[in-house]
């Protein structure tokens, strides 16, 4: 939580005292029993600035300056925990948190207020033979001896982990090694995480019925337990033919869908100079905007004709 004092929701496994679940709120190592022998766990989890910053420290500081005294003192500490290891035992740390370098995605978009972000050679200390990531959702390798890896999520939160694979990692110690170099093998196991899946769709103009063409791009995707948005560019001319509740039809099977969105490409209006529109009369003005818009010769005859017919209704005179 953002406030100090206030539970979290792993706060239950201490709690009810969860056998073989570890859980840590600070700066801490804890030896983590194995059938092939005890191994060090460094634990690096989430850090609230009230953890590290008093209101003494933070008097007359500018965000910015918050930030990096954070960071300060969380590599202080950080280095300190790491210089205390025994270096019989094999050594991994676990840390939520940004690295310097790591690529991210609009998942930033969900996480409230700045990161503090430390750089890689605060983490990779000689003393660790693993460094385990969370919080950036790609999964990515920033560094070796020792590896540090983000594992990534294990489901999209957004289109933006659309193409992403996800899943985990696994490692293999070799606890008869020195340390830093025990480290035997490392694979990434991808899972079969619910699709997100955007279909794009461009209605050309004169199309008589676009929505048979935006279901018709939908037929050729699988969108059967997908996470699904639909983003049509159509122009202005045929967008009420578009019938949005036989597109949600055909996007039954989806798990859910996000959005059709409709990308309108407006028709540009053309306007006459207050001089060239001086003392026109209705027909004329009509005739220079059909010309303006490039209509077609018999097709102008035809709406000047109409307009003749309304004009002397009107007026009851020739039109000028």
């Amino acid at each position: 939580p953002a406030t100090a004092g206030r539970a979290s929701a792993l706060d239950i496994f201490p709690t009810l005292a969860v056998e073989r679940v570890f859980t840590s709120d600070h700066i801490s190592t804890t030896i983590l029993p194995t059938r092939s022998g005890p191994m060090q766990i460094v634990a690096l989890p989430w850090i609230r600035r009230s953890q590290f910053l008093t209101r003494d420290d933070t008097r007359n500081l500018t965000l910015d300056q918050i930030t990096q005294l954070l960071q300060e003192r969380l590599t202080n500490a950080l280095t300190w925990e790491l210089q205390r290891l025994d270096p019989s035992l094999p050594a991994v740390l676990v840390g939520h948190l940004t690295v310097s370098g790591a690529t991210v995605g609009t998942e930033r978009s969900m996480m409230l207020g700045r990161d503090h972000v430390l750089l890689l050679s605060t983490l990779a200390g000689p003393a660790l033979d693993y460094v385990a990531l969370g919080h950036v959702h790609k999964h990515q390798v920033l560094g070796y001896n020792p590896t540090v890896a983000y594992s990534g999520s294990l489901q999209r939160v957004d289109f933006s982990e659309e193409a992403e694979d996800k899943g985990f990692c696994v490692i293999d110690l070799d606890e008869k090694q020195p340390p830093g170099s025990r480290l035997r093998r490392f694979d990434f196991h991808p899972v079969k995480a619910r699709p997100f899946l955007t279909i794009d769709v461009d209605v050309k103009p004169g199309d008589d019925d676009p929505t048979q063409r935006v279901m018709d791009t939908i037929a050729r995707k699988y969108v059967t337990d997908a996470i699904v948005r639909v983003r049509i560019q159509l122009p202005e001319e045929v967008e009420s033919r578009l019938r949005d509740a036989e597109v949600r039809d055909a996007l039954s099977s989806a798990h859910y869908v996000a959005a059709i969105q409709r990308d309108v490409t407006r028709s540009r209006r053309t306007r006459l100079t207050p001089e060239s529109s001086r003392g026109l009369g209705p027909r004329e003005a009509l005739r220079l905007y059909l010309e303006s818009r490039s209509t077609d010769p018999q097709r102008m005859d035809v709406l000047l004709s109409h307009a003749d017919a309304l004009l002397r209704e009107e007026f009851g005179d020739e039109p000028e």
